[in-house]
């Protein structure tokens, strides 16, 4: 965790104040990276004189993401790109100087974090921003110069865009791969094991991609998927798995005793099997995985039985304390940036979540599963100063989450943007 957590700070760059070129659509020129070139030092968001911002928001129904009950007529104090303190604003000491932010009547919620999209050429990074998806978990479909080149140009601020987490490449084995699913031409997307010994140095290129998680696809051979695991553990770096059962080659109990601990779109499950199925639920409990269900592109994909045998088992294991993520898959089966993250947390409260637990899969329990708790997810003292105002109150109706008044990322205002950024002003507090 202590090499992962390093490498995040040297990597995310944020300033507070400036103007940051929009990214309708992203080319593909100037994203080529050495996948072990270093990144550049951290900057400090700066206001004045060089001096660390502080910004004030402040008489909001704070819900931290933690958790916790809401906490109403708040204070949230951010120095530079950091939460400085959070919580009732009786308790929160504003500083002199402080530019404030009121937050009277709305509700503030951590930027929210979508833990599976693809973000393959073209598409609008600065949509994430737009409805608040300060981070993403990329899940591969590129290239590892395109995903680190545009993760980069996000942190330098070329683009607007959210922190990108991601996978470097999927990891596949089992060669000759099926030119059907894996074509010649576009093997440069995948990790390719050619036997279990690969496994070590597969790991390794990825960390030093600045991946933060392996993930491993249904080409893969049982004996791969045990040595990937292992290696990934030393390493200190979640593995979650797409596919497999009665389409690939291991099933979901098999990938959890390998060391997964992330399910994508409940892969892996014999929902016609009973026993097979209740085998995985008391497994996934058991070893503490995270399910993301991406019940948006299921449902644009299985039949209405096949969902609701997914829907009855995410109940089941909500019930039994397990923890669900929301992923939109964006953007397959037309899923757009930002509002599939939104589409994804109201159809897991259509499956039987409540509208609380629902925006917690896409903040403080998505943070957990990414392995990044207190860093983003939540508004807490040392996190990242990723939130979002909005009008309503999203743990009585998640829907309220997409009525969005304005969204910061590392302390520094990305919509509305820029036009009606913070700017400083005389800070009149009582």
């Amino acid at each position: 965790m202590v090499t992962r957590w390093f490498r995040l700070a040297a990597a995310i760059l944020v300033i507070a104040a400036g103007f940051v070129p929009p990214a309708a659509s992203i080319s593909t020129q100037a994203t080529s990276s050495d996948p072990g070139e270093q990144p550049p030092p951290p900057q400090t968001s700066s206001g004045h004189n060089g001096m660390p911002a502080l910004l004030a928001v402040v008489g909001g129904t704070l819900i931290d993401g933690t958790g916790a009950d809401p906490i109403p007529d708040s204070a949230i104090i951010i120095e530079g790109d950091r939460i400085k303190a959070a919580g009732p604003r009786r308790q929160i000491r504003i500083p002199p100087g402080a530019i404030p932010i009121d937050a009277t009547d709305l509700t503030v919620i951590p930027g929210l974090i979508d833990v599976h999209v693809h973000l393959i050429e073209g598409i609008d990074v600065r949509s994430f921003l737009e409805h608040g998806v300060t981070s993403v978990r990329h899940l591969g479909d590129t290239t590892l110069p395109w995903i680190t080149g545009l993760k980069k140009r996000i942190e330098s601020n070329e683009i607007a865009g959210p922190r990108i987490f991601h996978c470097g490449l999927f990891v596949v084995s089992e060669p000759p791969l099926k030119p059907e699913i894996y074509p010649p031409e576009a093997l440069d997307r995948f990790m390719v094991m050619r036997s279990p010994a690969d496994a070590p140095a597969i790991v390794r290129r990825l960390l030093e991609a600045g991946a933060d998680v392996v993930k491993v696809k249904m080409e893969m051979s049982p004996e791969s998927l045990r040595a990937i695991g292992v290696a990934a553990a030393e390493a200190r770096i979640p593995m979650t798995f797409d596919s497999g059962g009665d389409t690939g080659d291991y099933d979901a109990v098999t990938a959890f005793d390998a060391g997964a601990r992330g399910i994508e779109h409940l892969s892996g499950i014999n929902f016609s099997d009973p026993a097979a199925t209740e085998a995985a639920l008391r497994k996934m409990i058991a070893v503490g995985a995270f399910a993301d269900p991406t019940f948006m592109v299921l449902e644009r994909t299985y039949s209405e039985d096949r969902i609701a045998a997914r829907e009855e088992f995410i109940r089941r294991f909500v019930a039994m304390g397990g923890t669900v993520v929301a992923g939109s898959d964006v953007p397959v089966r037309g899923i757009m940036p930002g509002h599939g993250l939104h589409q994804e947390m109201a159809r897991l409260v259509k499956a039987g979540l409540t509208s609380r637990q629902a925006l917690m899969a896409a903040t403080g329990a998505a943070a957990r599963a990414l392995g990044y708790q207190g860093i983003v997810g939540t508004i807490e003292a040392g996190a990242y100063a990723d939130l979002v105002i909005v009008h309503g109150d999203p743990i009585r109706e998640i829907s309220a989450a997409e009525k969005i008044v304005r969204v910061l990322k590392g302390g520094r205002e990305v919509h509305p943007f820029p036009e009606e950024a913070v700017s400083p002003g005389e800070p009149q507090f009582r």
